[in-house]
């Protein structure tokens, strides 16, 4: 619809060839003014669009500047001498390579937006098992540390309990390393 409004655009101004600061002036300044013949000379098929198709489009544009203007200003006539002509240039490939580069970035700015999105769930994930890991270690250090000072108070660690202690801290410690390994890995 924007290219049709952009043909409707092109068309009104090519076939008044009058600048569009003056068309006004000049449609209204001249009540004797006759109707002005035109057709559709040569378009590129670059555009996208049919004779046919831009015949249509015209139609409208003349419609549009006809009611502004309160009167009839062009009629299409196949055999009309003055023709709107579609030619497309660098003007036109320029606006297209845009339009293809801003559908680019869109896309590979979704795209990346999509990734993030991952990465950012997947940190969360991870940064949710440090913690749910963190809490058990936190626990299990705190029990054992209990059971350690309780025995301190006793005189020492009684050799029946040595065993199972010593296994504690063990565990403890490669427990520790574990920790370690998973916030790095939420770090990184």
């Amino acid at each position: 619809m924007n290219r049709e409004k952009l043909i409707i655009g092109i068309t009104a101004f090519c076939i008044t060839g009058i600048s569009l600061t003056q068309l006004p002036h000049a449609l209204l300044a001249d009540p004797c003014h006759q109707p002005k013949a035109f057709s559709i000379g040569h378009v590129d098929e670059e555009f996208g669009y049919s004779k046919q198709k831009i015949k249509e489009v015209a139609k409208k544009a003349v419609d549009s500047w006809e009611r502004a203007a309160g009167r009839e200003l062009f009629y299409y006539d196949s055999g009309a001498e003055f023709q709107v002509h579609f030619n497309y240039d660098d003007r036109h490939t320029f606006i297209a390579d845009m339009r293809e580069l801003e559908k680019e970035f869109y896309e590979k700015r979704n795209e990346l937006k999509e990734e993030g999105d991952e990465l950012q769930q997947e940190h969360g994930e991870k940064k949710d098992i440090f913690e749910r890991y963190r809490k058990v270690y936190e626990d299990r250090l705190e029990r054992f540390n209990e059971i350690v000072a309780y025995w301190n108070e006793q005189g020492g660690i009684p050799p029946e309990e040595r065993e199972e202690i010593e296994a504690e801290q063990d565990t403890l410690n490669r427990m520790e390393m574990n920790l370690e390994e998973k916030r790095r890995s939420v770090n990184d």
